[in-house]
């Protein structure tokens, strides 16, 4: 006899909808040729390459100054600079896809992102020469966030296990607020400390 699990067979699972306490995505054009995508809790201004050059969250700025993309090139930083607005590609409520193009010391570059309804952002990056071959010593995208923010932490199990995540702000003083012993697990454990931010939680 074969078993059916109650999932089996019906729409429960799909994720091709507004799941709550989500709501549809909200896309408008905004000044300086920038995208704004709103979701629940959350505001991201976008310029042509998809990088935020601010976000709301809880109602308030997390960022100090615009995020931008940095190419080194025979030992000088090129900001890379969007050659058009963001342009959406597709759209539902749901989920919401856009691609970008920028350049930079010869160098093209294009995006492909999308948001989902939880506030997810994911962009994907390719970069070509324009014409002729270039020497690229280094690539980096810089989030400009607020000192007054703090210093957070975010330790979660090698290879994307959530299972023992520690995320939040470190305390002031002196001690041990976090250490592989009371949160390993078996795939191991991963940490990041400095000033960072998950943006969307709660404690942003």
């Amino acid at each position: 006899m074969l078993f059916r699990s109650t999932w089996w067979g019906n729409s429960i699972g799909r994720i091709d909808r507004v799941l709550k306490p989500f709501e549809a995505i909200r896309v408008t054009k905004s000044e300086q040729n920038t995208t704004r995508l709103s979701v629940v809790r959350r505001e991201y201004q976008l310029d042509g390459l998809g990088l935020p050059t601010q976000i709301q969250a809880n109602g308030g700025p997390v960022l100090a100054a615009p995020t931008r993309m940095v190419v080194t090139i025979d030992g000088k930083d090129v900001i890379v600079q969007p050659t058009a607005p963001l342009s959406i590609t597709q759209t539902h409520d749901w989920r919401v896809e856009f691609t970008g193009k920028g350049t930079a010391a010869g160098l093209q570059f294009d995006i492909k992102g999308n948001i989902e309804q939880d506030g997810l952002v994911d962009l994907s990056l390719t970069y070509a020469p324009s014409a002729h071959p270039v020497t690229v010593q280094g690539l980096r995208v810089e989030f400009a966030l607020d000192d007054a923010q703090g210093t957070w932490m975010a330790a979660i199990g090698m290879g994307g296990n959530y299972a023992s995540r520690t995320i939040g702000k470190v305390p002031a003083g002196q001690g041990v607020v976090w250490d592989t012993k009371t949160v390993m697990s078996s795939a191991g454990t991963g940490m990041t400390v400095g000033n960072w931010l998950e943006i969307g939680r709660a404690h942003v």
